[in-house]
């Protein structure tokens, strides 16, 4: 059985919204490179059902506010019968909750921090971010600077920008499907906000600025649910704006699709998926400079950007865009190429695996799989044996120990007394190999070197030091080296192609 490293996810939410979105496409993201993985939220949340649905284990803990007193107990709890490696928190009360969880689980925490508000200095905040958790990840470098002004140390903070998978906003249905159902005609100019029905979100400012746009072919519709739905009706009934209110939807891509342009009147944002949805589905995008959605965002070139707050900007940008197509179309392209730049679900997934890695390799030094039988050494070996040379494979066979001259032969590695670890500036992957199969180590060992620069050096450490003398040569066509080795350490170079 593979024995990966594992992450306790934990989010407090009984909602979903964008934080959700991504902490789904960094769990299925991991999936994909092999992490054991598991949930921790509120029973009956929407989370639960998210993660049952897509084949994630799920630990139901009611952390209904932050007086549930038994919530890091039950925590820890959670994160000892599962087993994890690294306890990832994802919202504030799950930060603090699930902070004290892992504190008395003994694992390494680190928390996401996806809201632009201001951070109090004080006890607290030194409590949980340099004492229940070890690192602090901020989703835009606006959130970052919050951070840094409450006082937090930069040590321990990391900017992680929030990301989009394409195919989330890929339609499934027709444009003009989607248009008739929503009762919107074909010389209509269909502008779509997505998000909660909050003040923050600003959509009382939206349908202000809709109303001086004083474009009679503008239809705004807004998919979500919240407290102001009533008072949003109510004010778009007065000033005569088209809007229709759509409820919380799961078709954001055919939503997108069938609109010519999406708006985003946030009076605060942390980054704002919605952005990234309407960037990544080619629609021209309008939206307020705050926090990191004013980051995220190019004025002019992927989105036009106003102050917040303010209904008068807001709607001279919108009459701009519903009379100009060309306009829209422009941004839409650039909204296309913003994201595929910077905003991709595998450039976030990569940035966090290397952080859990860090964080694994602070907590003990750097091994990933464990060898706990005789099989799997004899196969790890078979594998990277009989990707060296035969010289290399002498020299192991007589059982020459590791030594300053055999360190001169892995330029990536620098010379070390015996039986210590290289740094980890030299050694760019080090995995301890652990009880398999064949077919699972053979496939394992391949991603992990894939993952390597040619010529980086990838160090293997088996609990077994015993190797067998048969080697088979199966893996010869690989052209990875093994350029050195002291049982139980071996050292797999990359190739240069």
């Amino acid at each position: 059985m593979l024995d990966l490293p594992s992450v306790l996810h934990i989010d407090a939410e009984r909602g979903f919204s964008g934080g959700e979105v991504q902490v789904f496409l960094l769990m299925e993201g991991l999936r994909k490179l092999g992490w054991r993985q598991a949930l921790a939220c509120p029973p009956n949340s929407a989370a639960e059902a998210h993660a049952l649905g897509r084949g994630f284990d799920v630990f139901r803990v009611p952390m209904d506010s932050d007086l549930a007193l038994l919530a890091p107990v039950r925590l820890a709890a959670a994160a000892r019968r599962f087993g994890a490696d690294l306890v990832h928190l994802h919202t504030g009360r799950a930060t603090r909750l699930g902070g004290l969880g892992a504190l008395l689980a003994g694992v390494p925490a680190l928390t996401t921090r996806r809201m632009d508000r201001r951070v109090r200095r004080g006890w607290r905040t030194r409590l949980v971010h340099e004492r229940l958790t070890k690192r602090t990840v901020a989703i835009s470098p606006a959130v970052a600077q919050c951070l840094a002004e409450g006082g937090v140390p930069q040590d321990r903070v990391r900017t992680i920008w929030s990301s989009i998978d394409p195919a989330r906003v890929r339609a499934a249905r027709g444009r003009d499907e989607v248009r008739i159902e929503l009762d919107v005609g074909a010389g209509d100019v269909l502008a779509v906000s997505l998000g909660t029905l909050i003040r923050r979100k600003g959509f009382d400012v939206l349908v202000e600025a809709a109303a001086r746009a004083a474009r009679p072919e503008l239809v705004v519709a807004i998919a979500g649910e919240g407290p102001e739905r009533e008072a949003l009706a109510e004010r778009a009934r007065a000033t005569g704006v088209r809007l229709l209110l759509l409820g919380r939807r799961e078709d954001v891509g055919d939503l997108l699709a069938a609109a010519e342009l999406s708006v985003l009147p946030s009076r605060r944002e942390g980054l704002g998926v919605a952005a990234l949805e309407a960037m990544a589905a080619g629609r021209a995008l309008l939206a307020t400079r705050v926090g990191g959605l004013g980051e995220a965002v190019v004025d002019g070139q992927s989105g036009l950007l106003v102050p917040a707050d303010d209904a008068d900007a807001l709607g001279t940008a919108l009459a701009r865009l519903v009379a100009d197509p060309a306009l829209r179309a422009r941004l839409g392209a650039g909204g296309v190429a913003r994201v595929r730049e910077r905003f991709l679900a595998a450039h976030m997934v990569a940035a966090y695996e290397a952080l859990y890695r860090e964080l694994l390799d602070e907590r003990s030094p750097g091994l990933f799989i464990r060898f706990s039988s005789r099989r799997a050494q004899v196969v790890a070996w078979w594998c990277l044996a009989a990707a060296g040379s035969t010289g290399d494979l002498e020299q192991v066979n007589k059982g020459r120990p590791w030594s300053q001259s055999a360190a001169s032969a892995v330029p990536a590695v620098r010379s070390y007394a015996v039986g210590m670890q290289p740094s980890n500036e030299e050694v760019h992957d080090r995995w301890d190999a652990g009880d398999m199969g064949c077919g699972e180590l053979v496939v394992l060992l391949r991603q992990r070197v894939r993952r390597l620069e040619p010529g980086q050096v990838l160090e293997l450490v088996a609990r077994d030091p015993g190797a067998p003398e048969d080697l088979p040569a199966w893996c010869g066509m690989t052209g990875h080296a093994l350029v050195a080795a002291s049982p139980p350490h071996y050292w797999i170079r990359r190739a240069p192609h």
